[in-house]
């Protein structure tokens, strides 16, 4: 988005670029050529491959293509490979959250994928979509806290199981009490709602 809006957004709000755009066909099959889509899981990756650079090789590869097309084919390829992977795990159900829930391309894109699938957001189940961060760092401090691994064998690509973070203590010492029983589930209750800036 920065790169079609020269910087002056980094999101498309609302999916408007995208929603006015065409998928590109040849572009998209481009992108998909990544090897890293055909790898099995568990596999992680990030900004280091999916970057300008990989951008950059798929565009070289095909005739030009229009901001509204790029930011389409773009929103299109978040979608195939999300259901790409919902569909290899048979799933039943998808839940998300994040930015993406509220870019209207995204969601119908990723709706007409998953077909009969039942869609929702962590919104219905309690947890505020724009939230996940905030509730998964809790998450993760806790584990660590109570020694808990935060990650088991194989749902990472890790061979074991690893506490993680690290707790760094102030001017006293750190007492940390003894590991406790791996957590089998996670319930969010409403609180009250926190006072509001004037």
């Amino acid at each position: 988005v920065p790169r079609v809006t020269g910087g002056a957004q980094h999101a498309d709000e609302d999916g408007r670029i995208a929603g006015a755009g065409t998928v590109r066909a040849d572009l998209l099959g481009a992108l998909l050529s990544e090897r890293y889509f055909s790898l099995a899981p568990p596999k992680s990756t990030g900004r280091e491959l999916f970057c300008a650079d990989y951008l950059d090789k798929a565009l070289s590869r095909v005739p030009s293509v229009s901001d509204a097309a790029l930011l389409a084919t773009l929103t299109e390829l978040t979608a195939a490979t999300v259901a790409h992977a919902c569909l290899a795990a048979h799933v039943d159900r998808v839940v998300t959250s994040g930015g993406g829930v509220r870019n209207p391309a995204l969601v119908a894109a990723l709706r007409q994928r998953l077909g009969a699938i039942e869609f929702t957001t962590t919104d219905a189940l309690g947890l505020p979509a724009d939230a996940k961060e905030g509730y998964l760092f809790a998450l993760l401090g806790f584990l660590s806290w109570y020694g808990v691994p935060g990650v088991l064998p194989g749902t990472t690509g890790s061979r074991v199981a690893r506490v993680l973070g690290s707790i760094t203590p102030g001017a006293t010492p750190l007492r940390l009490p003894a590991p406790g029983p791996r957590p089998e589930r996670l319930v969010v209750e409403a609180g009250p709602e926190p006072p509001r800036r004037s």
